[in-house]
Formats: structure tokens, sequence, C-alpha cells
């Protein structure tokens, strides 16, 4: 057979499977090869992009309610700071008084800043926003009464003339006011960070169980691939060595089927039509030997005159 010559198909084929069996051999490998490598990349961006969600989480974990903890630390610190200075005023000197209403003033600024950072922390979640509101609500109260008795302030609007007595007793709700403000605080933020925190674990093991299916899809679809390839390949070659172990064998009978445009292909076409040369060559030659046989002996005379 000579090169460039067609190659016709003998037998009958799947036209979706045929297109592809009629690609050279290398044009195949390469296919397995590039099928491998996109499945490969397909489970890299499941995986990354499971992976992308859960640093967003631990992010979101991160801005807001680390931050969160953070204003609150702030706010417990300056409020236990007040107190101390408050604590220490009972027994002050008067020379030391300055000194003590200027911690008080940095404790009170301390709490108002770390109230100002959680509300910015917490933008865009009304429970934590409510929650902060009512804290400083009740430390603005408590700010009042506390000037107002121990500082000698004027009492706040709208509460009258206060004694001595219901002053401290209207000081004491307003501070059992603001830690029950700032427990719930606390508490909104345990909850969230646990939600967050349950949601982060769900999405590690989510994308553990999808990288994991994705993986064992691409390598059954790799490993189909690849064995389809390997038939393809293969069976013509067994094919085309089962001929050749026939005519070795002086079976002349034996055909390849051609089932692709292939070089496979075509080494079936070049051995059908090597055994068919064959076949025609024997044919030829027994008709020759028959042809010789049927005619009469030529006597040749004897040249010593002999009979």
């Amino acid at each position: 057979m000579s090169a460039g010559t067609p190659v016709t198909p003998t037998v009958r084929r799947n036209p979706i499977t045929a297109w592809f069996a009629d690609r050279q051999v290398r044009t195949k490998i390469l296919v397995a090869i590039v099928v491998a490598v996109l499945l490969g990349v397909a489970t890299n961006v499941v995986t990354f992009t499971r992976l992308e969600r859960l640093a967003d989480d631990i992010l979101v974990m991160r801005s807001r309610h680390f931050a969160g903890q953070q204003a609150l630390a702030q706010v417990n610190d300056g409020l236990a700071q007040s107190s101390r200075w408050i604590a220490e005023l009972q027994s002050a000197a008067p020379e030391q008084r300055a000194e003590i209403k200027a911690g008080i003033a940095a404790a009170d600024a301390q709490v108002s800043s770390g109230l100002e950072q959680y509300e910015r922390a917490a933008a865009g979640d009304a429970a934590r926003l409510r929650a902060i509101g009512e804290l400083a609500d009740a430390h603005r109260t408590y700010v009042a009464l506390r000037d107002a008795v121990y500082l000698d302030a004027s009492a706040p609007a709208g509460t009258g003339q206060l004694d001595a007595e219901e002053a401290r007793e209207r000081l004491a709700d307003a501070y059992r006011a603001m830690a029950e403000a700032t427990a719930t605080l606390q508490r909104i933020e345990d909850t969230e960070a646990d939600q967050i925190v349950s949601a982060a674990e769900n999405d590690l093991e989510t994308a553990r169980t999808v990288s994991a299916l994705v993986f064992a899809v691409g390598m059954i679809l790799t490993v189909m691939v690849v064995w389809r390839i390997t038939v393809l390949i293969t069976r013509p070659l067994r094919r085309v060595e089962a001929a050749l172990r026939a005519v070795a064998a002086n079976d002349l009978t034996q055909t390849v089927p051609v089932t692709a445009r292939d070089e496979l292909g075509s080494m079936a076409a070049a051995v059908n039509q090597a055994t068919q040369a064959l076949r025609e060559a024997l044919r030829s030659v027994a008709s020759g030997v028959g042809t010789l046989t049927a005619r009469p002996l030529i006597k040749i005379p004897d040249p010593r005159g002999r009979n």
C-alpha cells in the first residue's frame, strides 16, 4: 500500500467514536494527556474555591468579631480603670483629686473609644448594633450619676433633686444595667463566633469531600479515556499480529478489519493487500503448474540413434 493512499474502513462504525478513531495515534495519546491535565486542573480549582470561601469566613471573623472582642476588652478595661479611680477617690487627699479626676476622664474616653470601635466593627449587624446602643446609653447614665455622686456634678436632667442614698441606688442600678449590656454583647460575640467557626469547619469538611469526589471522578474518567484510547491502539495491533501469524502458518484466508483511517488502519489495509497479493500469486502459480501438467510430453530423440 503506497503512502498517502486513502484508507476505507471495512466495518460499521459509531459516527461519534469513528471521528476520534480516525485521528492519528499521537493525537489520541495527546488527548489522553490533555484530559488528565484538565481533570487535575478542575480538581485544583474546586479545592481552591472551597478554601477561598473558608478564608473569607476567617477574614470575616477576624475583621468583625475579633475587632469586636478587642473593642469590648477596651471597654471593660476602661470601666475597671474608672471603678479603680472612684475607689481611690474615697480616701484621696484634696491635692490628689485633680489627678484622680484626670484618670477618670481618661478611663471614660477609653470606654467611649471602645464603644465607637465596636460600632464600626458591627456595621450591618442589627443585633450587635442594638446591644452596643444599649450599652452606650447605660454608660452615659452611669457617668452622669457617678459624677453627681462622687464629683459634685449636677444631677442628670430629668432626675430632679436626688438625696445621697437615692443617687447611690440609681448609680448602682445604672452600673448593673451597664454590666448586663456588656454581658449581652459578650454572649452575642461568643454565639456568632461559634457559628462562624462551625460554618468554617463545615466548609472545610465540604471542601475535603468535594475535592475527594472530584478527584475520584476525575481519576475514573481519566482511566476510562486512557482505556478507550488503549483499546483503539492495541486491538488493531492484535488483529494484525493474528493475521501475520496466520500467514506464517500458510493460512492466507485471514483478513484484518479496517476500523479507522489512522496509522493502524493503514497497517491493517496493507496487511490485507499483502495477503491478497500472496493469494493471487499462489493462484497464478497453481494455474501455471496445472497447465504444464495437462500438456502431452514431447519425445526428445536420442542423438545416438537408439529408440
